[in-house]
């Protein structure tokens, strides 16, 4: 186990409850967001592009609910 991530742990366990519940919503989102860094580099534009455009369209309503996909 390296340094830092014994310092992590060590310093985790000091935490209140209810800042551990931050810590632990952050390290899920750099989690997330590392596992995305890592999909992007092996993703062609085109392929970016997509997904993009599918984001803006659930943001604006446009999907279909699965219930209603016959």
């Amino acid at each position: 186990m390296s340094t830092e991530r014994a310092e992590a742990i060590e310093l985790i366990g000091l935490l209140s409850e209810k800042k551990l519940k931050i810590i632990i919503d952050f390290i899920k989102y750099l989690k997330d967001k590392e596992e995305w860094e890592a999909t992007n580099e092996l993703l062609d534009s085109k392929t970016i592009s997509a997904i993009e455009e599918g984001k803006k369209q659930i943001n604006n309503g446009n999907f279909v609910e699965f219930e209603n996909i016959s």
